[in-house]
Parts: structure tokens; sequence; C-alpha cells
């Protein structure tokens, strides 16, 4: 939901000058844009081998999607069958710490704030997965495909480094944790 009106944050009108429909209970939950206050809604989660499905989130995602959305932009993440070296990968183990979800929304939290981007979830499989396998999904809606795109990389930047996610690449001459 949105409405046309404006306010500063961290002031609120008087309950009697206050043009707006929504109540404001937490004025940091708002982004201000073009004179439109949207409803932050970044997303992240993490999720076990097999319970993330790519197309319920899509869907869920598209539900919540202002109308002034050009385009949605995706990265799907996958194990490599091979290494860098050329060995073979039986299999990748995601570790993470627990309060890897809350991070992962905070960096769609920021990818939101970004000119012309309307909504972004990001979803991080925590595993022991195979080649072929999906490890996260990255969505982001905007303006236009320049912003999406954009914002995309950033945020994909981030997840490789910020979050405390950890990785062990199991192949044919042993196991190894990855440093990237």
């Amino acid at each position: 939901m949105f409405c046309t009106c404006i306010f500063t944050f961290g002031i609120q009108p008087p309950k009697d000058t206050n043009p707006c429909p929504i109540k404001i209970l937490a004025p940091s939950l708002f982004l201000l844009t073009r004179r439109t206050v949207y409803e932050r809604m970044g997303e992240g989660a993490v999720h076990r081998r097999g319970e993330a499905k790519f197309e319920e989130i899509l869907a869920s995602f598209r539900r919540s999607l202002p109308g002034d959305v050009g385009g949605i932009g995706c990265f799907i993440g996958i194990v490599r069958g091979i290494t860098g070296t050329g060995r073979n990968v039986r299999s990748l183990r995601y570790e993470c710490a627990e309060d890897i979800a809350s991070k992962l929304k905070a960096i769609a939290d920021d990818a939101e704030k970004m000119p012309g981007i309307r909504r972004a979830s990001i979803h991080h499989v925590i595993d022991e997965l195979s080649p072929g396998d999906d490890t996260v999904y990255v969505l982001v809606a905007g303006r236009g495909r320049r912003e999406v795109f954009r914002a995309l990389e950033g945020i994909m930047e981030r997840v490789k480094k910020e979050p405390l996610i950890w990785k062990k690449e199991v192949t044919q001459n042993g196991e190894y944790w990855v440093q990237e």
C-alpha cells in the first residue's frame, strides 16, 4: 500500500494535520521516494536443501510490488561441478552464523534505498549441496534495468563478503574450506 504524502523521518505531524491514511508507527520502516511513501519490505531468509522453491519465491515477490516497477532481475547461484583448478566437486557444504537471516535482510533493506529500486529479496541455502543445486536466490525489482542490474551486482558482492557464511568443498582429492 502507498500514499502520496510527505513527512519528516523521526518527526510525526500532529494527529489532526497528518494527511496520510497510514498510521506511522515506525517511521524508519518507510522509504520516501518521489513524494510517495513505500513500506520497506526487504527480505532475507535462510533455507535447508529442498525448502526454497524459486517459482514460489518469485510469485510471492511479484505480488508485493508497487505499480511503478518496470523490471525484475534475478541471480541464481548454483554449485559448480568443477573447481577453478579442474577438480570434480562431489559436494559443497554451507554453514553460517545464527543471525544470518537478519544480515541478509539488512543487505536487502540497503538495496531498497538505492535510486530506482523498489524491492529486494535474498534467499540462501545452508546445507550440504551437490553440483547443480541452487545455493542463493537474489531478486531485485526497480523502475528500470540499469538500476536493477547495478543493485543485483552490489547485493551479490556484499553477500559474498559480509555475512558469516562458510563453504566446505568436497572433491576427489579431499575436502577444504573455500577462501574467497
